[in-house]
């Protein structure tokens, strides 16, 4: 536990010196944004939704997200009906998508995303190690920030 506690420090300080991505959480378990939060704490700005709809409103609303972190289970709006909603709105924004399924699913969401038009950066299994949410964060951080809407 100590070395990746060790790991993810050291990966995420190296992210301070470039800018804060925002990054816009859809997740129906809150507790999964504030685990998210914690690891990058300090290293990136949040916004975070517990349904499809509102998270779908920021997306929309707001012109300053860098990134969704995206489940992709979610009772009454799950992921696959937000994503295509998103490419109507001409929302392009990278994603990463998270399940609690097995990888089976997340490749096939994912090619799905792909196939809409988004960049999906990575498809992670719940639970998800911090290191890999960092290792992107960085990424985002040292990147030239990008149009993602039609």
């Amino acid at each position: 536990m100590f070395a990746e506690t060790k790991k993810v420090n050291d990966r995420a300080d190296a992210i301070a010196s470039h800018a804060r991505p925002t990054l816009l959480i859809i997740d129906n378990d809150p507790r999964i944004a504030k685990e998210i939060e914690r690891s990058l704490h300090g290293r990136a700005r949040f916004l975070s939704s517990t349904d499809g709809y509102n998270g779908r409103e920021i997306a929309n609303a707001r012109k300053d997200i860098d990134l969704i972190v995206l489940d992709l289970t979610m009772p009454h709006y799950d992921a696959i009906e937000l994503l295509k909603d998103l490419h109507k709105d001409g929302v392009r924004l990278p994603i990463v998508l998270m399940s609690g399924w097995n990888a089976d699913f997340l490749r096939t969401v994912s090619s799905l995303a792909t196939a809409l038009g988004f960049t999906v950066l990575d498809a992670v299994e719940k639970p998800f190690e911090s290191v890999r949410l960092i290792d992107i964060v960085a990424h985002l951080g040292a990147s030239q920030p990008e149009e993602h809407y039609a």
